[in-house]
């Protein structure tokens, strides 16, 4: 499926967690880990990393699987420059028709809900799917390449959010209720640690 990329921002400093949330283990695996895997899982190939904060352990942590990595040194600015940075790259390096664009804190996230994003594009033809959940629509998100340019105007602190409410005629959308829960926080990690593994 090399023409859909996979867009993994991995470059926050999560300052609210207190420490690299891309590396905080689930059953035994980190969540950039279990991010990388889930998006092969759904059978694509064509993965960049976009690292910035902690950059060089996050790297050794991406290198174990076949994806690139690219560093983003703007990304203290906001996750509008890592997207931005992507796409330059996925613009240069890879003729890709679309790109899903994921984070790191969603622990929900499984290969089923990226082939449902691939699947509602096919069907409905619109250039974005995002995620529905907790009254609002977000990441994971598929985005084709007629709507990279309005994504290259993101302000460097603004997320894809801002561009899937912005154009919302222009989206499909999938259920995901295991959307809303993100890891933030170290409480938001040890209550879902507490909940969710063996």
């Amino acid at each position: 499926m090399d023409e859909i990329g996979v867009l993994i921002l991995a470059a926050g400093s999560s300052s609210r967690m207190g420490t690299s949330k891309q590396m905080l283990p689930l059953n035994g695996v980190s969540l950039l880990a279990k991010t990388i895997s889930t998006a092969i899982d759904a059978g694509l190939d064509n993965i960049l990393v976009v690292l910035g904060s902690n950059a060089d352990e996050h790297r050794i942590e991406a290198n174990e699987f076949p994806v690139t990595t690219i560093l983003n040194n703007d990304w203290h600015k906001g996750m509008g420059t890592s997207i931005k940075k992507g796409l330059e790259y996925f613009s240069t390096h890879s003729a890709t028709k679309g790109i899903v664009i994921l984070v790191c804190d969603q622990p929900e996230l499984s290969s089923q809900v990226i082939l449902e994003l691939i699947k509602k594009q096919k069907q409905t033809h619109k250039p974005i799917v995002a995620a529905r959940y907790a009254d609002t629509l977000g990441v994971p998100a598929l985005f084709m390449s007629e709507v990279y340019n309005d994504l290259l105007k993101l302000e460097d602190d603004q997320g894809a959010k801002r561009i899937i409410l912005q154009i919302r005629d222009r989206v499909s959308t999938i259920e995901f209720p295991g959307g809303k829960i993100d890891l933030d926080t170290k409480e938001d990690y040890d209550t879902y640690v507490k909940n969710n593994t063996a």
